[in-house]
């Protein structure tokens, strides 16, 4: 499944520039597909049940204290009234108390039958309580993580932000050496990476927005000086001081030979804060030091490796690539169309050397010059 992840990845990246590169107009059939991956992620994202095993709801029981309710996929392999047998994702069979559920639920619940059940765990009897179905015979469902549960959602939004603003930098630095290294230097290449970048500024944003909901849920705060979140904002810090370079600069030239080597020269540095310096920190995050994880998305660990949770995040990898090379698109032509339009001075003298002249006969034989306020007689 991670070869599919990349390969969304790859894919979406080679549409960014086909057909007709950064600066052409993206087709009808482009957008479209933008539109409908896009609007698929979050209905998929919000829609799709959790469903996790046994383990899992007890790892929830010892953190929230006991009485926390977990969603549960089970398939029933044995049925005695009120109380049944069900196997987990993972094969392990525990008995279920299904007495608190209404008779309709009840006979629901057949022998081999699969369903999502909102459980609890009961140490004096060491078994589990059923509380409500959440879905009878799902498709597919997402794993619960313990650590997360519902709010794992946030994952398949906060993740590609964060990605793709680093793409975002790399795309501007690509296009900054090529017009450093072209004799003749074309503003057009200048345009491109000031887009690239202004928009990974904005994906930036919303890493750390999406970022600090997440935080306040899980640690209590909106900000809490993970690693993570300190990585994010020196980044925001780099983007802003990017800005705040091109804007003191009025030459044209200048500003795009200067903005292209300050690109330059941070890419590693941007690099280093979002993929390197989180890990090398201890921290709340998955993925730092000493947790045992390398991260929610490519960790090879059983509880993380869901082919459904895996499949989500290849589309949501692919449609926020697409959402991102169009906006840097938009950004390219937009900016390349204010670059063209003539000087303002110069349209004021064009249009006074072209100011038609309309002449209108009186009844007295007078003529008189419309625009040029001569009167002839």
């Amino acid at each position: 499944m991670k070869i599919v992840m990349f390969a969304a990845v790859a894919v979406g990246i080679l549409l960014g520039f086909w057909p007709g590169g950064l600066a052409a107009p993206k087709p009808a059939w482009w957008r479209w597909t933008a539109i409908v991956s896009m609007s698929l992620l979050v209905f998929f994202a919000f829609w799709l049940p959790t469903g996790g095993s046994f383990g899992g709801a007890a790892m929830v029981d010892v953190a929230r204290g006991e009485g926390a309710f977990s969603p549960v996929l089970v398939e029933v392999v044995e049925a005695n009234g009120s109380l049944v047998s069900g196997k987990d994702i993972l094969d392990s069979v525990r008995a279920i108390n299904i007495s608190q559920l209404s008779p309709g639920d009840q006979s629901q619940l057949k022998v081999g039958e699969r369903s999502i059940l909102s459980v609890k765990r009961n140490s004096s009897t060491n078994q589990y309580e059923a509380r409500s179905i959440v879905r009878m015979n799902p498709i597919v469902a997402l794993p619960l993580l313990p650590a997360l549960e519902e709010r794992a959602r946030n994952l398949y939004f906060h993740v590609p932000s964060a990605w793709f603003a680093e793409l975002a930098w790399i795309v501007a630095v690509v296009f900054a050496l090529r017009y450093l290294m072209k004799k003749e230097r074309s503003i057009e290449d200048d345009v491109k990476a000031s887009s690239a970048a202004a928009v990974g500024a904005l994906f930036c944003v919303l890493a750390t927005i999406t970022g600090s909901v997440w935080a306040k849920f899980n640690w209590g705060s909106f900000w809490n000086w993970d690693p993570r979140q300190v990585s994010i904002f020196i980044v925001l810090l780099i983007y802003g001081s990017w800005f705040a370079l091109r804007s003191a600069i009025n030459s044209v030239e200048q500003r795009a030979r200067v903005s292209s080597i300050y690109l330059i020269l941070l890419v590693l540095p941007v690099t280093f804060f979002i993929f390197v310096y989180p890990r090398i920190q201890p921290g709340l995050h998955p993925g730092a030091e000493g947790s045992g994880t390398i991260g929610p998305v490519i960790d090879p660990a059983e509880i993380w490796l869901n082919p459904t949770k895996e499949a989500l995040f290849s589309l949501a990898f692919f449609a926020f690539s697409l959402i991102f090379f169009w906006m840097v698109n938009l950004s390219i032509r937009i900016r390349l169309l204010d670059t063209r339009k003539p000087d303002e001075g110069e349209l004021k003298s064009v249009t006074s050397r072209q100011e038609p002249v309309v002449e209108a006969i009186g009844s007295g034989g007078t003529r008189q010059g419309i625009g040029t306020g001569e009167n002839h007689e």
